[in-house]
């Protein structure tokens, strides 16, 4: 009977199991030859858009299709992809009251040419009654002032900078006014960021612009116009990067990549409202101009210290090709430059990636990789001990046994995985810091770690990647477990044995939603009632941008590399289509976002790096419940990328895990070739 009872529960598995061996093993027949590798994905992956924030597979498979112009070497160091190399200059704009005026203060300006290197000035010109002089990157905080200096006050007419709100039309109904207005030539520049207004830096004779600009936008009431003015400028300062394409790449269907499909891809970004922080980033870019076929010139309107790394967040798309290209239909195979093609993708099916052999860095090892979907951990786990897939992410749980067995090689990436709960600080009860602080004090992150993660969790003591240049040390002190205390805040605070609320969860994913039961019972010892909900990844996503409502959500990030968070958090950024999903309204915290986009100086960066992690975690928007890492499992002898041309025999094997930034950074390229020196970062 017992045999019978174990052959009834058992059959089904093995049925399951060797069907898909059977499929697996006719997928591989024609591929084994040419060598390559099947991994066990749990989820039907979103699709292929590099515009929209996608599901991790996703975004693994994107990052093999396409290339970004900068990148991050295993030692999370700024590396050249499509950019070849980078510099960085910045511009003064100053004004004169007249052309006469301007000539007399350029001849001053002339006269101290001899000065120039000494200053970093490398090049001026007058342009009617404008003089401008680019700065070499590193001078931009100290140079302008030795030019200021040579030209008297009388001559000089400062930079007076308005912001013009409108119901709909900012930037047209402005035009319209440049054209009319008698004044509309002292308009220097505009600059629409966000939707609904516009900015203009007017110089000249400022009490005429101001008497127009007011009298048009009072005779225009349809417009609704509300005018504000921002504090005097001395001159206007735009800081430029110039990146130069690296020659020779081409797309996979052979033509050449160009500048013009780089300013293509920004303009595609640009328009974009599925990607919040690289679409904040974008929005301080005031112009992009080509300089010839592989090189092309940003200008920024203000100091932007973060300019270079948001461009390791662009994927190039061919301006030729994307046009007839659906992301919601991947087996349409885009054109990319990445080492890998799509030669299959089926609903349900497999997704089997072909080698492209024009690669620009090395053609990879491996002829195809395959995604192969399986949804339960023990036929994963079957599947891969009879040899149809090749590697599969394994659960914190299994990590012990799979580390002591022979058989399996557990590679595991830096704990940089951050899951909590996000509040939504418009929802009454979360408004109140005080609430937020107790429902942190009734968990045990320690019993979560132990019970759910296999002792593989630790507590969240960073908000930011350790292994980030401009990282934050540890927060002194985090909050612990006192569920008492906790039960008396929340009776302080109103709510006693009365707060009730929904919890989001990813569906789908067995470890969320045992960690979203955890809290469940957690919360129910002070009296606290929470229902779960479950949503599929693609409406989760919706969350992260501002597009999904919610009360709390269960989440699961990567700790953040990039020091520039103003997406996330400035109070600027909350609705649809951004990314401050949490709603958190604090001037302090947008004080320091505004300095970190203005600091170049590293130790600066750090400074404020440390403020913001310590006020953010004093502030609570979010319970934090751990940092953990990622595990895949491979065969023997398998886990290990090669990198060709680093030694003198010709290439290096080293294990996969190696990378500081996550493990899939590192699976993303199964070959590496060294590339040639790049531009430092500033």
């Amino acid at each position: 009977m017992r045999w019978f009872r174990l052959s009834f529960y058992c059959l089904p598995l093995l049925l399951v199991a060797l069907a898909h061996f059977c499929l697996a093993s006719l997928g591989h027949q024609e591929q084994a030859a040419a060598d390559s590798i099947t991994f066990a994905i749990t989820a039907e992956p979103l699709g292929i858009d590099p515009l929209t924030e996608q599901d991790p597979i996703s975004e693994e498979i994107e990052s093999l299709l396409f290339d970004t112009l900068i990148g991050r070497d295993p030692r999370m160091r700024i590396e050249g992809r499509l950019a070849e190399s980078w510099n960085f200059t910045s511009r003064l704009r100053l004004f004169c009251i007249s052309e006469r005026f301007a000539a007399q203060a350029w001849a001053e300006v002339e006269k101290s040419r001899p000065q120039w290197p000494g200053w970093g000035i490398v090049g001026a010109s007058l342009v009617r009654d404008e003089i401008r002089v680019d700065f070499h990157h590193h001078e931009e905080a100290t140079g302008p002032r030795h030019i200021l200096g040579l030209i008297p006050p009388e001559l000089h007419a400062p930079v007076n900078v308005w912001r013009i709100h409108t119901g709909q039309f900012p930037v047209e109904s402005f035009e319209n006014f440049r054209k009319q207005a008698v004044e509309g030539w002292q308009a220097r520049r505009t600059w629409s960021g966000e939707d609904g207004f516009v900015e203009v830096c007017s110089a000249g004779n400022e009490a005429n612009f101001e008497r127009e600009l007011r009298l048009y936008y009072q005779s225009n009431p349809q417009l609704n116009a509300r005018l504000e003015k921002q504090p005097v400028l001395p001159y206007l300062h735009e800081p430029a990067m110039t990146m130069f394409l690296r020659p020779g790449v081409r797309w996979h269907d052979g033509r050449p990549v160009t500048t013009e499909d780089v300013i293509h891809s920004i303009g595609l970004a640009r328009e974009s409202r599925n990607q919040p922080a690289l679409t904040s980033a974008l929005r301080s870019i005031l112009s992009v101009e080509p300089e010839g076929p592989l090189a092309f010139k940003v200008t920024y309107r203000q100091r932007f210290a973060p300019a270079l790394e948001v461009w390791e967040q662009i994927r190039v798309l061919p301006k030729h090709a994307w046009h007839a290209y659906a992301p919601q239909l991947p087996q349409l195979r885009p054109t990319g430059t990445g080492p890998f093609t799509i030669r299959e993708w089926l609903p349900g099916g497999p997704i089997v990636l072909e080698r492209f052999p024009g690669y620009f860095r090395n053609p990879p090892e491996n002829q195809h990789i395959v995604y192969q979907r399986v949804l339960e951990n023990r036929l994963r786990r079957i599947l891969f001990e009879i040899e149809a897939i090749d590697s599969y992410e394994a659960q914190p749980a299994a990590y012990k046994s799979l580390k002591e067995n022979p058989d399996f090689e557990l590679v595991r990436g830096p704990a940089t995985l951050h899951t909590y709960v996000a509040w939504n600080l418009d929802h009454e009860p979360f408004r109140d810091p005080g609430v937020r602080q107790a429902l942190a004090q009734a968990i045990d992150a320690r019993q979560l770690s132990n019970e759910l993660l296999a002792g593989q969790g630790q507590p969240v003591n960073r908000l930011f990647h350790p292994h980030a240049a401009f990282a934050p040390g540890p927060l002194p002190t985090v909050i612990g477990c006192d569920p008492s205390a906790a039960r008396k805040a929340l009776a302080r605070a109103g709510y006693e044995n009365r707060l009730r609320f929904t919890l989001t969860v990813v569906a789908g994913d067995d470890s969320q939603r045992e960690i979203a039961r955890f809290l469940q019972r957690q919360w129910r010892r002070i009296g606290v009632i929470v229902q779960l909900r479950l949503l599929p990844h693609g409406k989760m996503s919706g969350i992260r941008s501002g597009n999904t409502g919610f009360e709390a959500a269960l989440l699961v990030d990567p700790l953040p590399h990039q020091i520039d968070q103003f997406s996330r958090w400035h109070a600027s950024e909350i609705g649809a289509g951004l990314g401050n999903f949490n709603r958190l309204r604090d001037p302090g915290i947008d004080r320091l976002l505004e300095q970190i986009r203005t600091a170049y100086q590293p130790a600066e960066q750090r400074r404020l790096a440390a403020e913001l992690q310590s006020q953010l975690y004093q502030l609570h928007p979010c319970l934090h419940l751990a940092l953990r890492d990622t595990a895949r499992v491979f065969h023997p002898g398998r886990a290990e990328v090669v990198d060709k041309g680093r030694t003198a025999g010709g290439e290096e094997r080293r294990p996969i895990g190696s990378s500081l930034l996550s493990l899939t950074h590192d699976l993303a390229w199964w070959v590496e070739r060294p590339l040639p020196p790049a531009s430092p970062a500033p």
